[in-house]
């Protein structure tokens, strides 16, 4: 796999008193190519002629190459600390050609974000009170796929992931956008929330979020005498969630201690086809409440400094809506497990060298210890230790 970004940020800045105006221009260029080789394994003649001897073993390639072009025009304007908005635009400057030309592909892709601190307006001393709020218009386009460290999972990629299927059972790997999908659709995204600060130690936050995404689904249906066809398509859902969250600053004799406690409940809906909506949005997706949230620790003193940061559901959460429906050739009933994982742990201390201006020195840790019926994360664990010094 490769990946190729140029970005680059052009920004000006204007003061008069304490209004404040920045006008910006950001434009990015990315160059994907991502290939991944696949091997296709066939027979007859019950298990143990299908194992051993292989009858037809063949080979094959899926590439994904794309490139894409975006500039973003913003202005932004604040009065100290107390207002400020921006506003700007995403435009895909690629012809709709270098995608696929029987899709409509939108141009311009506008945002809008706004903070105002009502506890500064109104004149509270010990109170602070912060109204935000945002809205974009997104498409599959603009998400990175490539920014993470799981890597990504192309569709071909997600449906082998179960492996092939043994006995007279054909299935299909290619996957696609289900008949009247437009993959590169555009669509509405709204965030809101407040952030109350009382006593000037403790925070109460919510966030309300209403989004679109775009998610791989199967169709199993029966093909020849015993055999079982899937199909695997592309489609959109939207997905509303209301977040809290409690944050506590703790301050005395050089120690420091942050402390947050947040929960998020989340509602996923298939919105384009009668099928999905049918089938994932009655039988599985709506299905109860899922609760996710975390804890997260961070400790000072003098010289040392600590982390410590747990992850939590109740109610399992699906990564992808693959196997989730009854019927199709890979479905696994939904355990509904509950999860808790110690994502987080690192310690270090702060070391004077002669001649340098700053150094430490660290261990850290990721997914340490975690409940065996957790699926919250995949198990990974990851373990490190290192310095950072400033000249």
């Amino acid at each position: 796999m490769s990946n190729l970004l140029i970005r680059d940020n052009l920004t000006y800045h204007q003061q008069w008193g304490d209004l404040n105006l920045e006008p910006a221009v950001n434009f990015s260029y990315r160059n994907v190519h991502d290939s991944v080789n696949y091997k296709t394994i066939s027979g007859s003649g019950g298990i143990s002629n299908f194992i051993n001897p292989y009858q037809n073993i063949s080979s094959s390639t899926s590439s994904i190459k794309y490139k894409l072009y975006l500039l973003s025009p913003s202005l932004s304007f604040y009065y100290e600390d107390v207002f400020n908005i921006q506003a700007g635009f995403v435009s895909i400057l690629n012809a709709g050609k270098d995608f696929y030309s029987i899709y409509h592909l939108e141009r311009l892709y506008p945002f809008l974000t706004t903070t105002v601190d009502a506890g500064k307006l109104i004149g509270f001393s010990n109170i602070s009170l912060h109204i935000f709020g945002s809205f974009s218009r997104q498409t599959q386009l603009l998400d990175d796929d490539y920014s993470s460290l799981s890597g990504f999972s192309s569709a071909n990629n997600m449906s082998n992931s179960n492996g092939f299927i043994l006995g007279n059972t054909s299935s299909y790997a290619n996957s696609y956008a289900y008949p009247g999908t437009n993959p590169y659709s555009g669509y509405n995204n709204y965030q809101a929330g407040i952030v109350l600060g009382i006593l000037k130690n403790l925070y109460f936050n919510y966030c309300f979020d209403y989004r679109f995404y775009e998610t791989l689904g199967e169709i199993s249906f029966p093909s020849g005498a015993n055999g079982i066809t899937t199909e695997f398509f592309y489609f959109d859902d939207k997905i509303v969630t209301n977040r809290i969250g409690l944050n506590y600053h703790f301050n005395t004799n050089g120690f420091n201690w942050n402390t947050g406690l947040n929960a998020a409940e989340s509602e996923i809906q298939v919105i384009n086809n009668p099928y999905f909506a049918d089938n994932y949005n009655s039988k599985y997706l709506g299905a109860g409440h899922r609760w996710s949230g975390g804890f997260t620790n961070r400790f000072t003193y003098k010289t040392f400094f600590a982390g410590l940061d747990v992850l939590y559901q109740a109610g399992e959460r699906p990564y992808s809506l693959l196997g989730t429906v009854a019927g199709t050739a890979n479905y696994v009933a939904p355990s509904n497990n509950n999860s808790f994982s110690l994502q987080n742990l690192y310690a270090g201390k702060q070391i004077r060298i002669p001649h340098l201006k700053y150094a430490e020195a660290f261990l850290n840790g990721r997914n340490i210890l975690q409940n065996k019926s957790s699926d919250i994360t995949d198990n990974r664990r990851f373990f490190g230790a290192g310095f950072k010094v400033g000249l």
